[in-house]
């Protein structure tokens, strides 16, 4: 058999696939309760635009509920509920695949993100819509959301997810994308500390509270919140009125250290014939470093 021979019969055979892929949904349709369907394309991402416009499916955008735990939103699939014709975009998705070399077409919706994620309660979309918002290219709803800027970066969501996809990183480059292409930060107050902790570590080469603190109130216009707060931490000398010096520059690196090769004694609960010094000795002896 020819190459030409194989790839048509790969071609058809994909062709297959989608055609009964799509005679599915339509049963599915039929059957009363059925609210959604939920396609899996792994490592075949490229199927689901002929699956979605095959079926004749169409994702309607729902307006934001207002802040409540795990709010729901339920895609309707009736022929006599008015949709809206949606295109589907992989350019966020690839931008995230370039970027960060997470494919987020691996997410298949299992919810666990959702499900362990401290700070659900107070997100307007739930983790795992943003990331099937990415995979769908709803960039209106991706770079537009509130819960990308609320992340606690706190790797939960990353931890739980059984496909291995870095969400936090995923959050973060939404955030960054979002000024990028021009989006207003959906939390604003979230994107001043960001920009005055990081100018902060860039002045000083760490935290600087007291400077932090300042510039955060004043570009907030808020002075006076907290300052029950402020004095307490002062009594207790945790707000130094100046800042640190930066850290001195660590040594540099033995001209050997590319190539080196570590030695790690015998556990401490051994017990040592000799000296752990005398061991180190003469394993520098033994490589030239003496």
């Amino acid at each position: 058999m020819t190459k030409e021979d194989k790839k048509a019969r790969s071609e058809a055979w994909q062709a297959e696939g989608i055609r009964i892929c799509i005679e599915l949904i339509q049963q599915l349709r039929q059957i009363d309760g059925v609210a959604g369907v939920h396609i899996m394309a792994i490592e075949w991402e490229e199927a689901v635009k002929p699956i979605v416009e095959g079926a004749g499916l169409y994702l309607a955008r729902l307006s934001k509920p207002s802040r409540s735990p795990l709010p729901s939103r339920r895609l309707p699939m009736s022929e006599s509920t008015p949709t809206q014709s949606y295109q589907i975009n992989s350019k966020l998705a690839q931008r995230i695949q370039e970027e960060l070399g997470v494919n987020v077409y691996l997410c298949y919706q299992c919810v666990k993100c959702t499900s362990g994620c401290p700070v659900g309660e107070y997100f307007d979309w739930q983790p795992n819509q943003i990331m099937r918002a990415v995979q769908l290219g709803q960039e209106d709803i991706a770079l537009d959301s509130q819960t990308p800027w609320l992340c606690a970066s706190c790797q939960t969501c990353t931890t739980r997810c059984p496909q291995g996809l870095d969400i936090t990183a995923i959050m973060e480059f939404l955030t960054r994308e979002a000024l990028k292409t021009g989006h207003k930060p959906q939390v604003p107050e979230v994107n001043v500390f960001n920009q005055a902790f990081m100018r902060e570590v860039r002045l000083w080469g760490h935290a600087y509270e007291l400077g932090l603190m300042a510039e955060i109130k004043l570009r907030n216009h808020d002075l006076s919140s907290d300052m029950d707060l402020a004095v307490k931490f002062l009594q207790k000398n945790k707000l130094p009125f100046l800042p640190l010096p930066p850290p001195a520059p660590q040594g540099q690196a033995h001209p050997r250290s590319s190539c080196a090769v570590a030695y790690y004694p015998a556990a401490p609960c051994i017990p040592l014939p000799v000296s752990l010094t005398s061991r180190l000795k003469r394993c520098a002896i033994a490589w030239g470093w003496s």
